[in-house]
């Protein structure tokens, strides 16, 4: 083999494997959520801090379970958020994510979670991404009820 054909086979390599090593470190360079524990979203008193001013508060509309749709809201009072998704993990098999949906005052977003997995009072967490001004928030915490 020529020189040019090994060095255009190394750069390839070189490439495959930093997208690889990209895609599993997506949060590596997310900032991160604080939540105040505990988080009780069923309560309506789940409150999740993004940046000093900006607190987010977590609702279920019902208490979670097996195979029945769980409407869930986040309401952002101090500012507008670009995007959210959501994601159930129950006894660590994560569900399907979820975007969530901004409602009509622009200041709360909805998704409806189906948990796929039986659910008790301490085998439910959450993981939280949140885009603020082009910048990636990421919380992954336990939910009680």
């Amino acid at each position: 083999m020529n020189k040019i054909k090994i060095f255009t086979l190394f750069t390839i390599t070189l490439i495959v494997l930093s997208a690889c090593f990209n895609k599993n470190n997506d949060f590596a360079d997310a900032n991160k959520l604080i939540v105040n524990q505990p988080c009780m979203p069923v309560k309506n008193n789940c409150e999740i801090l993004l940046d000093k001013n900006i607190k987010l508060h977590l609702k279920f509309m019902a208490s979670p379970s097996y195979q029945r749709l769980l409407p869930v809201s986040l309401e952002s009072r101090d500012a507008v958020m670009n995007n959210i998704t959501i994601t159930m993990i129950i006894d660590g098999k994560e569900m399907p994510s979820e975007k969530m949906l901004l409602s009509e005052n622009k200041k709360i977003w909805e998704a409806q979670l189906l948990p796929f997995a039986a659910v008790t009072k301490d085998n439910v967490k959450l993981r939280l991404e949140v885009t603020y001004n082009n910048k990636l928030y990421v919380a992954e915490f336990p939910v009680t009820y």
